[in-house]
């Protein structure tokens, strides 16, 4: 099995900036490519949340390529007190 995985992203979710370099705490504007906005579906804008503890939670599902394989990864993530995000369940 994997036990870890690099999750890498697109500058793009954040649209045009106005400064760069762009980082976590950078302003989120419309995409501007179909390309953008599917990214920003699948990273920025999260599905439901609920509570787990008195922490806000989210399932979260990705798809990634493994040594050539395709794998599926989905559990549950909860937010930190500093507003990082802890996966909690994944399979």
């Amino acid at each position: 099995g994997v036990n870890e995985f690099i999750f890498s992203s697109s500058c793009t979710v954040y649209g045009q900036p106005d400064q760069l370099p762009v980082n976590e705490e950078t302003p989120v504007k419309p995409a501007e490519s179909p390309y953008g906005n599917t990214k920003q579906v699948g990273e920025v804008i999260p599905g439901p949340n609920y509570s787990i503890n008195g922490r806000a939670c989210r399932d979260f599902n990705h798809v990634v390529k493994v040594r050539g394989d395709v794998v599926q990864g989905r559990g549950i993530a909860c937010k930190r007190d500093d507003g990082t995000w802890q996966s909690l369940a994944a399979s």
